[in-house]
């Protein structure tokens, strides 16, 4: 590895923390964090020892290379701002926000560079299983020279990183929330259907259904979403598909309404391989959305 580099945190949730432990697996230094509150910098303190941690602006901060910023997007332009004006023109700050513009700030001579490093990753709670961030995505954006910092931070954590123009930064950001928040609700409707119809224990539901959906992105990696695509609508199985539809008639409208719009995203996707039963299929889905 090159260099290391000295490193600075602000923010101390799920990504500050799981961030700057992962960095500190590859080498790098974290020098300093910064976080709302006395409590947030004690228990940052914990699960990151060897930085200073504080509620304000260090002269710890001061002397690292790179400052990532770690908030809620609504917070990221006023800590960028607050923190940019203590920073050397050396320096680079990164937020980490998906949506935001890359440049959050409008670039002034003299100044630090601004970018960003968005990852396509689920951190986990501090305290819990080390944030495991080999293979996964990074968007990068920003100044030149922050778009070099935010390439080579992703390499060394074992990611690849991806330029997201700025005009498509929100279009990303919808696909992430999709592909994962999306998926988290969709998994919630099932299994607070089979805790209410098959009477299991919801936890036991909520661990049967996330192993299931684990397997199918397992298959989703190893041969693509199409190829991934199993169940009735993939087999072209219209007399399952009516059975599921019967007993939809005993759920809320909002279910049906879901189920019907993802079973006709599938028939899209089978079509190649159904286009005998594609039709019959979709006028069951339908039907199922027009049942009051």
């Amino acid at each position: 590895m090159t260099a290391r580099l000295r490193i600075g945190i602000v923010g101390a949730g799920r990504a500050g923390l799981g961030l700057a432990a992962a960095l500190r697996k590859t080498g790098h230094r974290i020098v300093a964090g910064m976080t709302r509150s006395a409590a947030s910098a004690r228990r940052a303190a914990r699960h990151v020892p060897g930085a200073s941690w504080s509620t304000h602006f260090t002269e710890s901060l001061r002397r690292a290379d790179v400052i990532l910023i770690c908030v809620p997007d609504d917070q990221v332009g006023a800590v960028a701002r607050s923190v940019l004006s203590g920073l050397p023109a050396r320096a680079v700050l990164l937020h980490l926000s998906g949506s935001l513009p890359s440049r959050i700030l409008p670039g002034r001579r003299g100044a630090a560079a601004i970018g960003s490093l968005h990852p396509l990753y689920s951190f986990p709670p501090p305290g819990g299983a080390p944030a495991d961030l080999a293979g996964i995505w990074w968007a990068v954006g920003g100044a030149p020279r922050a778009r070099a910092m935010a390439r080579r931070l992703a390499r060394d954590l074992g990611g690849r990183a991806v330029l997201v123009p700025e005009p498509r930064r929100g279009s990303w950001h919808l696909a992430a929330a999709l592909a994962a928040n999306h998926l988290v609700a969709l998994l919630d409707a099932a299994a607070e259907m089979a805790a209410r119809r098959v009477k299991l224990p919801r936890a036991q539901a909520e661990a049967m259904l996330v192993a299931l959906a684990a397997s199918v992105l397992a298959s989703a990696q190893r041969s693509g979403l199409r190829g991934a695509l199993t169940g009735p609508i993939a087999r072209g199985d219209i007399a399952t598909l009516r059975r599921h539809v019967a007993l939809l008639a005993r759920e809320e409208r909002s279910l049906r309404e879901l189920y019907s719009l993802l079973g006709l995203r599938q028939v899209r996707m089978a079509g190649a391989q159904r286009r005998t039963s594609s039709g019959k299929m979709r006028r069951v889905l339908k039907a199922t959305r027009r049942r009051r």
